[in-house]
């Protein structure tokens, strides 16, 4: 069976673009295939193939498109591109993910839960991945303040695990979206869209209708606004993006605390900067010096992303539920560290226990770095994703145990425990 034939067999309507969708050029094994990502829009209208290939294309500059499977309102599918080809969707981890979109914007409908289910499902069964590996895309690392995929993904595996479909709460998509009839600006310090993707530079500078608006709680923004021309949709912009705009010195509650809401933003992120002595903005930068001073605090890796594996020893170190997710709207972690920036200490640093311990050095002129299974094979084209020590300046990581020779067991953010190659004929090196 295939995604084709399982959707078939169930009555849902399949559009197979495999031969037309814009790019799909880079190429990997099947194999290679290791994580499913749910994504969503992001905004509350079905749009067709047309719109959204315009929309990669012209805003964000790709030359391939977002996802492998897109899910319209009514339930009826696009497949895009084969398990082989890399699309867009998770910046720096496609190389190992199948991408899969539902269209909406945090409410989907029965159809589209059914035929995520199914396609998903069939996804597992042809690539071998089991249920933990289905993430949201907030989940992988560097996306953790990301608001897509808009639905709980323990709800979701949860539903995927017991054979269930999680129920649809969409009945009234915006159909026809329009300019509302207010026009805005990019700015110039406009550096990333709302969702967390950048966003290209011919972009800066120009001037938009306004389709929508919502409410949002992220770094300096109180609003988000879905930017196009015309009923095209280009993405959705925060407000500190906007030319001319102007941050307020925010005070959260009247005794000039945090509010305890479990709700990261721009007050908990200057907080963290003062309370570590970092840089103050109130943006969560990718990486973060901000983030590698927490990771050192609680005991985690330390590369200034937060991803599930400092997220879960955030959530030990706090004290709170541990699942390696930032809940939304409220996680009980950020509410527990609100709480104790109130109290003005976040706690003792963790001490590990170094004695005999080494550490593998990863140079920054490596622009990538190969991890496998920690079972193997260890070989080029067997890996399960890249590593990015140029990004972070060269990277280091506590040795675990020695696997073969030259091959060493690691925990790190993105993958958690992974074998790496070392070699000293690699640049890498061991203290």
């Amino acid at each position: 069976m295939t995604i084709k034939t399982a959707c078939e067999a169930n009555g849902i309507k399949i559009n197979d673009r495999r031969k037309i969708s814009m790019g799909g050029g880079s190429k990997r094994a099947k194999s290679r295939v290791t994580h499913i990502a749910r994504h969503h829009s992001g905004v509350n209208v079905d749009q067709s193939m047309d719109i959204l290939e315009s929309f990669w294309k012209n805003s964000h500059g790709w030359t391939t498109g977002g996802y492998h499977v897109v899910i319209h309102m009514n339930g009826d599918v696009d497949w895009n591109y084969d398990y082989d080809t890399v699309s867009n969707g998770v910046g720096n981890h496609n190389s190992y993910i199948f991408n899969i979109s539902v269209l909406g914007n945090g409410k989907f409908t029965a159809a589209q839960e059914k035929s995520w289910n199914i396609i998903c499902k069939e996804a597992q069964r042809e690539l071998g991945i089991p249920t933990k590996n289905v993430w949201g895309h907030k989940e992988f690392s560097g996306h953790a303040s990301n608001s897509c995929p808009g639905i709980n993904m323990n709800a979701v595996r949860s539903a995927l695990n017991s054979g269930k479909v999680v129920p649809g709460s969409n009945t009234t998509p915006d159909i026809n979206l329009k300019p509302i009839g207010k026009t805005i600006k990019v700015g110039t310090q406009a550096k990333q869209w709302q969702t967390g993707s950048d966003i290209p530079k011919f972009v800066i500078g120009q001037t938009y209708d306004v389709l929508q608006e919502k409410a949002v709680d992220q770094s300096k923004s109180n609003k988000a606004y879905l930017i196009g021309k015309g009923d095209i949709v280009t993405g959705w912009l925060l407000e500190q993006d906007v030319d001319g705009f102007k941050a307020t010195t925010a005070t959260p509650t009247a005794n000039g605390k945090l509010e305890e809401d479990g709700i990261p933003g721009y007050d908990t992120y200057s907080a963290l900067q003062k309370y570590f002595g970092t840089p103050v903005d109130g943006i969560l930068s990718i990486p973060s010096p901000m983030v590698s001073k927490l990771q050192e605090l609680v005991g985690a890796p330390i590369d200034g992303v937060i991803g599930t594996v400092t997220i879960e020893t955030m959530q030990a170190f706090f004290g709170t539920p541990i699942d390696g997710i930032l809940s939304s709207p409220s996680s009980a972690v950020i509410k527990e560290i609100q709480k104790r920036l109130n109290d003005g200490n976040l706690g003792t640093k963790k001490v590990a226990v170094t004695a005999n311990k080494k550490h593998v050095y990863l140079p920054k002129s490596a622009k990538t770095w190969r991890v496998y299974k920690t079972s193997g094979p260890y070989t080029t084209g067997k890996e399960v994703g890249f590593l990015a020590p140029a990004q972070y300046g060269g990277l280091n990581y506590e040795i675990i145990k020695t696997l073969a020779t030259d091959v060493y067991q690691i925990k790190t953010s993105a993958f958690g425990n992974v074998a790496i190659y070392a070699a000293k004929s690699t640049g890498a090196t061991i203290k």
